[in-house]
């Protein structure tokens, strides 16, 4: 889990964070919404998940088992189901009392999946941050220099 979080979520959310990832994101909601993950809308890297993985292994295993252990605490044990996605469809089926269905377990969120993700995210930040303004800037020039000779 902790590897996991390192090397996938974790920098694709300092991306979001830093230039020109916070910028580019602003105009674009796709990864705005993506990375909002707290209901105030905020993500704080210094704090919680994020937070605890860049403290080291020993740090986030604890954040992670202590948050468990809350929502165990909180949520009614006939309500919840603590999975583990390697575990396919049968514990989540049986809990929803639905049938198994017929197609593989999707595994789309892995780590070359993630990486790719980041890749992305850094082209078309990179691309907002740099192309953008050299299109706007060379065409109004090139609106001056028209207007220049009239």
């Amino acid at each position: 889990w902790y590897t996991s979080v390192k090397n996938t979520i974790l920098p694709l959310h300092l991306a979001y964070r830093t230039f020109p990832g916070y910028l580019s994101s602003k105009a674009d909601k796709r990864w705005d919404n993506m990375f909002h993950m707290h209901p105030d809308g905020t993500i704080q890297s210094d704090s919680g998940i994020f937070g605890s993985v860049m403290q080291g292994e020993e740090a986030a295993v604890k954040f992670y088992n202590e948050w468990v252990a809350e929502v165990k605490r909180i949520v009614p044990a006939d309500r919840l189901l603590v999975f583990q996605v390697s575990e396919g469809w049968q514990p989540l089926c049986k809990f929803l009392d639905l049938p198994v269905p017929d197609t593989p377990f999707p595994n789309v969120n892995d780590t070359a999946a993630m990486k790719k993700m980041l890749a992305k995210f850094r082209r078309e930040a990179w691309t907002k941050v740099l192309a953008v303004p050299v299109v706007v800037g060379a065409v109004a020039y090139g609106v001056w220099k028209f207007l220049a000779k009239k």
